[in-house]
C-alpha cells in the first residue's frame, strides 16, 4: 500500500506493544513504531547512499518518510522542528492537536524514539514508543489527552533536547 493508506490505518489502531532493538536499529523501529509497519533494514538500506546496514543517519530516516533536508515542503509528508522549540507547554499541547496529525519520531543524537496519535471507534489517545528500554512496560507509554501526553513529553523527553535534535511530523 501506499504511505497515505498506511498513515490512514496507523491513525486509527492503538499500539499494543514495541519490540526491544537489537543493536543500532532505533530508526527504523521509531518509523515502525509510528506507521505499525514492519519495515525491514533492507527497506531503510535501499534510500541509504552508502549501503550502511544499521546505524542509519538522519538523511536515511529522513529520506525513507519522504522529507527533503532541511526542508519543510508542502509536497512532503513530514514537517522537521528542532525540538528545542516546543518546549512550553502550551505550544506542545498545540502542536499535539495540528488537524491530521498521525505523530512523530524525534531525533536525538545516538537514538529515536516515536509517537503516535490515534482515534479508533472506541477511544482515543497518544502513545510514545521507545524501543531501547529492556522492560516492555518502559517502551509503550499511552496516554489519553493533548495535555498528558504533551506534559510526559515536556518532563521526559523534549526538556532534555538541546538544539539540533530535531521532531520529524508525519501528518
Amino acid at each position: 500500500p501506499n504511505i497515505q493508506a498506511i498513515i490512514k490505518r496507523a491513525s486509527t489502531m492503538e499500539p499494543d506493544s514495541v519490540k526491544q532493538q537489537k543493536g543500532l536499529t532505533c530508526g527504523m523501529h521509531a518509523i515502525n513504531n509510528l506507521l505499525g509497519a514492519v519495515y525491514t533494514a533492507e527497506d531503510l538500506q535501499a534510500v541509504c547512499k552508502d549501503n550502511k546496514k544499521d546505524n542509519w543517519n538522519q538523511e536515511v530516516i529522513m529520506s525513507f518518510l519522504g522529507v527533503k533536508y532541511g526542508k519543510n515542503d508542502s509536497q512532503s509528508l513530514t514537517m522537521q522542528f528542532d525540538a528545542a522549540s516546543v518546549k512550553e507547554m502550551r505550544t506542545m499541547t498545540q502542536f499535539l492537536s495540528f488537524d491530521g496529525l498521525l505523530g512523530f519520531v524525534l531525533h536525538s543524537p545516538g537514538h529515536w524514539t516515536a509517537m503516535r496519535r490515534w482515534d479508533t471507534s472506541v477511544e482515543s489517545g497518544f502513545s510514545y514508543m521507545d524501543s531501547l528500554p529492556r522492560q516492555e512496560r518502559n517502551r509503550l507509554r499511552t496516554f489519553k489527552t493533548a495535555e498528558e501526553m504533551a506534559d510526559y513529553l515536556l518532563s521526559r523527553v523534549i526538556n532534555k533536547a538541546k538544539i539540533g535534535d530535531d521532531i520529524y511530523v508525519i501528518y
